[in-house]
């Protein structure tokens, strides 16, 4: 059902999103798990309350990973973010440091290093589904371009396109072969844009505008909808890309904090499950024209900090990375979940 964008104080909710970053940043003790124990030799220096609460949180989360066969596939010191699957291999990006690497399924080895030099920021890579030799990418370079690039090895890239300001999250029409990219501009209302690229002929156009903080897309390639989130206010904006037409803002996530992060399609692309960034959980709500209840589809309790990015692999499992700042936890990662279960048929 359409529905209008929530009301928040502009001056109000970027303060609130300063807030979350700053107390992040400066929380080296706060409550965030990681599972391998490093966060446990704390405890004893902790209030016994807060230690109670700690060690009952990790109990939860470990009952969590029993039930759905939660694992840690990859394991970083950086923020990983934009998941994308190619064949078997699946790609992410740490953010902030340029890189893009990848591991494989089922055994998902050390990962590999596919760019390594020439981007100071990667914020999103796709691959055709006929064509997974074949990796675009959005980010930018070493001398401040912001650009849409295609790499067909390791190591390489040729940039396709630059656009005004940096594009957050990228999709492609597989039905046309166009690219899209959403941009947060400057997080002031208003300065967020949606920019279309044409891979082959290498030109952009500005095909939504008027947006806030506009973070993360995912395409719905049979109904031939483009779905791009708003990062403070938590909703989407929805794109007919057959028609080239805006239809209009669905609600997304709930709550005066909750910060919608990256997000992907599940049950038959009638449900969106979005990365609630400041609540630790992946969240369940309604698509276009559907009538799925909103939920926490993974809660806080399953584990997995600061989720960013969240996609299905070719196993059907889905797969959740982790944002973390460093002075908070030393270690970022993806977790492969089984929802099958908890997902509406």
């Amino acid at each position: 059902m359409l529905t209008t964008i929530r009301i928040l104080p502009h001056a109000l909710c970027m303060a609130l999103v300063l807030f979350l970053a700053l107390e992040a940043a400066a929380a080296p003790l706060s409550p965030e798990l990681d599972l391998g124990g490093a966060r446990e030799k704390h405890l004893s220096s902790l209030d016994p309350e807060w230690a109670h609460e700690a060690a009952g949180a990790a109990k939860a989360a470990s009952e969590w990973a029993a039930e759905y066969n939660m694992t840690q596939v990859v394991k970083r010191k950086g923020w990983v973010e934009n998941l994308w699957w190619c064949g078997d291999r699946l790609f992410f990006s740490e953010l902030n440091e340029g890189r893009i690497w990848n591991t494989s399924a089922p055994h998902f080895p050390a990962p590999d290093l596919y760019i390594g030099s020439g981007l100071k920021r990667v914020l999103g890579v796709v691959c055709p589904r006929d064509r997974p030799d074949v990796l675009y990418g959005v980010g930018t370079t070493d001398d401040g371009a912001h650009v849409v690039y295609e790499s067909t090895e390791p190591g390489t890239f040729t940039v396709l396109v630059e656009t005004q300001t940096l594009g957050n999250g990228l999709g492609l029409h597989e039905h046309t072969g166009l690219l899209y990219t959403a941009s947060e501009g400057n997080f002031l209302p208003g300065t967020g844009v949606v920019y279309r690229v044409d891979p082959k002929y290498r030109n952009v156009v500005v095909v939504g505008e008027g947006l806030w903080a506009a973070d993360g897309l995912f395409i719905d390639q049979e109904r031939h909808l483009l779905y791009v989130g708003q990062l403070p206010l938590a909703n989407l904006w929805v794109y007919d890309l057959s028609a080239q037409r805006a239809i209009g803002f669905i609600d997304g996530l709930q709550g005066f904090t909750a910060l919608l992060d990256d997000f992907t399609l599940a049950s038959r692309g009638t449900a969106v499950l979005g990365c609630d960034w400041s609540g630790n959980k992946v969240v369940e709500f309604a698509a276009l024209n559907s009538t799925v209840p909103t939920r926490d589809l993974l809660p806080a309790a399953a584990g997995i900090r600061r989720p960013t990015s969240a996609r299905f692999g070719p196993d059907r499992l889905l797969y959740v990375s982790e944002g973390r700042l460093p002075q908070s936890t030393p270690y970022s990662g993806i977790w492969q979940i089984n929802v099958t279960q908890l997902l509406h048929s």
